[in-house]
């Protein structure tokens, strides 16, 4: 199992210790079988748990550190004696009530374990639901073959990871073949046990992702700030993946038939030189009308990032190049790019191109077949009214 580690895709709703509720909460079904949030820490491979744990209490420490910057201790502890209520619950109530108010870099902390943390549950998740697959087929007599041969690639997958495992094992040679190709053949059965039980056994996940509360106002958007999923994107005009992303978004925008709301965010990366310059001009073209068509050439353009070509494209799109200039050298314009960068910084943004599908996180580039998968698992979230 891997886990903590690389890209967080669904990133992309709350991680473990974000989800506040009872230990018992469901987080899938497999047919008749009930998997609860506790499942998830005790089904954690013995090797895994130290790391686990380990996070999550980072979570903890990093959620507590940012209530005694925001309050103080003196003030919680007087708090609590006001209300005569314990710590814990001002604690609790201030990590729910105001998780926006704390430092950018607490902030940031946060989202990030929290991520790592929900990606650590759902590839356990997954394997609990392998195990009930497996459970609930055999339950139901499904046939497969038991037919295993030694030239098998899963077979010898399998036995070569066997045999790894066996290494430090006093056994004679002869003997731990004989329990490596035993091992190997078992989870080769095993595995097709559970592909016959995935298409006639139902499988609900409602293990919940970690959900951000993304700032849209004054931003450039198509669509209706009213429809079911809203995606936000941060990007930067230099970036050769966010101009790759970026028709992708397009497309699932306008397939969507009104269901998605594409909002556009700057995220200007400090290593590139014309990221912050194209970001200003692109605000600019923003503030009389012409975004979009401006945002296009820049994409279109992204080596030729200059001074006199964004004023260009200013005149190629039709806007007041001379309130262009002045917009461009009000410092105004960059102090205001700045807070946001600071601003989508407490998110957990470190990278572009990074999405937001109703507040999940989506980090690096996303194909179109991914992002509609993760559309149309938000619509029907909103017809359910969840």
């Amino acid at each position: 199992m891997r886990w903590l580690t690389g890209v967080v895709l669904i990133s992309i709703a709350a991680g473990a210790a974000a989800q506040a509720g009872a230990p018992d909460d469901v987080v899938a079904r497999v047919g008749e079988a009930v998997i609860h949030r506790a499942d998830l820490a005790t089904e954690i491979p013995e090797q895994y748990k130290p790391q686990y744990v380990r996070v999550t209490g980072e979570l903890r420490d990093a959620e507590r550190q940012a209530v005694r910057e925001l309050l103080g201790t003196r003030e919680m502890e007087a708090m609590a004696r006001r209300r005569h209520v314990d710590v814990e619950q001002i604690y609790r109530e201030t990590i729910d009530r105001d998780l926006e108010n704390f430092s950018t870099d607490a902030q940031a902390k946060i989202h990030q374990i929290e991520a790592s943390i929900y990606q650590a549950d759902a590839l356990t998740l997954e394997e609990i639901i392998d195990r009930r697959l497996y459970d609930e087929g055999i339950r139901r007599g499904l046939q497969i073959d038991t037919n295993v041969s030694a030239t098998d690639v899963e077979f010898l997958r399998n036995y070569e990871a066997a045999r790894a495992a066996q290494v430090k094992s006093d056994e004679p040679p002869a003997r731990q073949m004989a329990a490596a190709a035993e091992q190997a053949r078992n989870a080769v059965l095993r595995a097709r046990m559970v592909a016959a039980a995935r298409p006639v056994v139902k499988v609900e996940r409602l293990l919940a992702p970690p959900r951000v509360k993304v700032a849209t106002a004054g931003a450039p958007r198509l669509g209706s700030p009213g429809a079911p999923v809203q995606m936000v994107v941060f990007t930067d005009f230099e970036c050769p993946y966010c101009a790759e992303t970026d028709p992708v978004l397009k497309q699932v925008y306008e397939r969507s038939n009104g269901a998605v709301s594409l909002v556009m965010r700057d995220f200007p990366m400090p290593q590139r030189l014309a990221a912050m310059p194209s970001a200003i001009a692109a605000r600019c073209a923003y503030k009389q009308g012409q975004y979009w068509p401006f945002h296009e050439l820049l994409f279109q353009n992204r080596t030729k990032l200059t001074a006199e070509n964004f004023r260009a494209f200013a005149q190629q799109v039709g806007i007041d190049v001379n309130a262009f200039d002045r917009c461009v050298a009000d410092p105004l314009t960059r102090s205001t790019l700045e807070s946001e960068v600071a601003q989508a910084r407490a998110y957990g943004i470190d990278a572009t191109p990074t999405l937001f599908v109703n507040g999940r996180m989506l980090a690096g580039t996303v194909t179109f077949e991914q992002l509609s998968r993760l559309v149309a698992e938000e619509k029907d979230k909103k017809r359910g009214g969840l």
